[in-house]
């Protein structure tokens, strides 16, 4: 007689439905944790970005006798834009006068990052952008990954609309947090105040003219690079509201934009805020778009490096005083604990 008896060989549809359940809940629980650690390796190879940019700056010091140009930038009165020539000279000599050209601080680091290469691609005479100087555009349209925070993932690739490379860290150069600044998300503001348009000077000028003598608030105490991931496009002529994804859209800068030295007129930004903001995001609010503040990807704060090669985590609940005198060269203010 046959046997009714037949071995089961696979599972049934509830006992797979509760596998399935059991792998959704063990992944539920692990990703946290996953994208944790992996936050905190991106987060610690942005911190040796930066320790290796500020020694690039120490060596540029060492070589030429002087700290390196941030790049383009209002001068402290904020009434004429300045910069350093190829040839060492500081212009405008005159206002509105300015003859020759103007290159990113991350330019005149090139040689101090092992980029040797592509410092000698361009024609320091021309702009990075000069349509007769295909050369320079091919340099700028290199990808540095040094320039580049891990954290920022949410950009459509390395490079611009116009195919320019980017880079997430630049130089401050003046901070003005006064009577301008938005107040109703910072109650402490009101101790940051400073007279309407007056701007105290950060350790990197716009003339490269600084030396670490000038830096008397103390190396330790005094930022010299900062991130700014997420930062308008190098055009920098959209309207506030532009979308993040329109390629002329608030999107980080190009490493060879002489324009990405900025003024700091805002406190710090945080990972909540979407780059470049909403689409309803003016510009000059506070945490909305990343424009004239340090910008960063990682929770809770920004990486940056102080004047004396250590790299600090400021976090985005800093104090404005606190965070006014870490950004002065010189202010005399005193720095708080809160960082």
């Amino acid at each position: 007689m046959r046997s009714t008896d037949r071995t089961r060989s696979a599972f049934t549809l509830i006992e797979l439905i509760v596998a399935i359940g059991i792998l959704a809940v063990l992944i539920g629980l692990l990703l946290p944790a996953v994208l944790k650690v992996r936050e905190a390796a991106n987060r610690s190879r942005c911190q040796n970005n930066l320790k290796q940019l500020g020694l690039a700056v120490h060596s540029y010091e060492s070589a030429k006798g002087r700290l390196p140009s941030a790049g383009k930038a209002r001068n402290a009165t904020g009434t004429a834009d300045i910069f350093l020539t190829a040839d060492g000279r500081i212009e405008p000599s005159v206002p509105d006068t300015a003859i020759g050209v103007a290159h990113s601080l991350h330019t005149w680091l090139l040689p101090h990052v092992e980029q040797d290469h592509v410092c000698q691609m361009m024609d320091m005479s021309r702009a990075y952008n000069d349509p007769f100087a295909p050369a320079n555009i091919l340099a700028g349209q290199t990808v540095i990954k040094l320039y580049l925070c891990p954290s920022v993932s949410n950009r459509n690739g390395d490079r611009d609309a116009a195919a320019y490379a980017y880079t997430d860290y630049s130089a401050p150069v003046t901070v003005v947090i006064d009577s301008n600044t938005p107040r109703d998300a910072v109650p402490d503001l009101n101790g940051c105040v400073l007279p309407r348009g007056t701007r105290r000077r950060c350790a990197l000028a716009a003339d490269g003219s600084l030396r670490w003598l000038a830096i008397t608030d103390g190396a330790s105490n005094t930022i010299l690079l900062a991130e700014i991931a997420g930062r308008g496009d190098y055009m920098g002529l959209t309207p506030n509201g532009a979308s993040a994804l329109n390629p002329k859209g608030r999107r980080s800068w190009a490493w060879a934009e002489p324009d990405n030295a900025f003024h700091v007129d805002q406190l710090i930004n945080n990972n909540a805020i979407p780059q470049g903001g909403p689409s309803t995001c003016p510009w000059t609010r506070l945490n909305c778009g990343p424009n004239g503040e340090t910008f960063g990807f990682h929770p809770g704060g920004v990486n940056v490096v102080m004047c004396d090669g250590s790299v600090r985590y400021l976090r985005d609940s800093i104090r404005a005083t606190t965070y006014r005198a870490l950004l002065t060269a010189d202010g005399g203010d005193a720095v708080g604990t809160d960082f």
